[in-house]
């Protein structure tokens, strides 16, 4: 008996869910370790912690774009 396509999708689906994962704690530390001066505004770490929570799929990269832009503006 062989695997089934039920099988590969679960294991496809098990293998995205731990990236995200992975990814989104990467970037939710990162967040929490940069100090408020790296933050242009005033309350923008405390709007990044809500947004993490909120929006958990997407806020990783949405914080990765916007530090990336951040970035591009000092330089």
């Amino acid at each position: 008996m062989g695997i089934g396509h039920l099988e590969i999708f679960s294991l496809l689906l098990l293998i995205v869910i731990v990236a995200l994962i992975v990814i989104w704690c990467k970037e939710f530390i990162f967040m929490m370790a940069l100090g408020d001066s790296d933050y242009p505004g005033r309350y923008d770490k405390t709007l990044w912690f809500i947004t993490f929570i909120i929006f958990s799929i997407v806020a990783p990269f949405l914080f990765r774009g916007w530090k990336n832009a951040i970035k591009a503006q000092v330089e």
